[in-house]
């Protein structure tokens, strides 16, 4: 992590941007929105609206990161570009992934121009969700709510991928290492 003042002073003003923008508002007046529904280990299902995906990937060449929590599960290359690979599981209190041949990566643009992949157990399919149908998520001591659409019939908990990504539960900085990531 950097030490010198000005390189704090950037993390710290994204950070601060990063707090501020809300990234996954629900569509205004729509009475349903389409979902790929997908799974983290072998019976949690999870919704990311379409409008948030910016590809599915193959998990090919994801390569561990020493030093971190257990929700990053590495880097991988994108035609060029390093993404980094969010293990959500973790976040939700789920064992973390391993990689399968049913796993997948879906890429998803948040802030601006930072992409990130979510890794995942297995991509389902299509779905829509009337927004009637959804309650609002449990609140937690451990994890904010704010990135949970809702929750469709007590099934399928919808993701805000944006704003999770973006989320300080998932952001990692010198304020937030962990001691765990740290030595081991």
């Amino acid at each position: 992590m950097p030490t010198d003042a000005a390189s704090v002073a950037v993390l710290e003003e994204r950070a601060r941007l990063l707090r501020r923008e809300r990234h996954d508002e629900p569509l205004a007046g729509a009475a349903e929105s389409c979902y790929l529904r997908i799974s983290l280990g072998e019976e949690a299902r999870y919704g990311i609206p379409f409008d948030a995906l910016e590809e599915i990937l193959y998990p090919r060449g994801v390569r561990a990161i020493p030093g971190v929590p257990p929700h990053i599960a590495g880097v991988m290359n994108r035609r060029g570009e390093f993404v980094t690979v969010v293990d959500p599981a973790p976040l939700f209190g789920l064992q973390p992934q391993s990689i399968t041949k049913n796993s997948r990566i879906i890429v998803v643009q948040y802030l601006q121009h930072m992409v990130a992949g979510l890794l995942v157990t297995g991509v389902e399919n299509e779905v829509r969700y009337h927004h009637d149908e959804l309650t609002a998520p449990f609140p937690t001591r451990n994890l904010s709510t704010d990135f949970i659409r809702g929750i469709h019939l007590g099934n399928v908990t919808l993701l805000a991928p944006r704003t999770l990504l973006a989320s300080p539960e998932v952001q990692i900085n010198h304020l937030n290492r962990s001691e765990d990531a740290i030595h081991g």
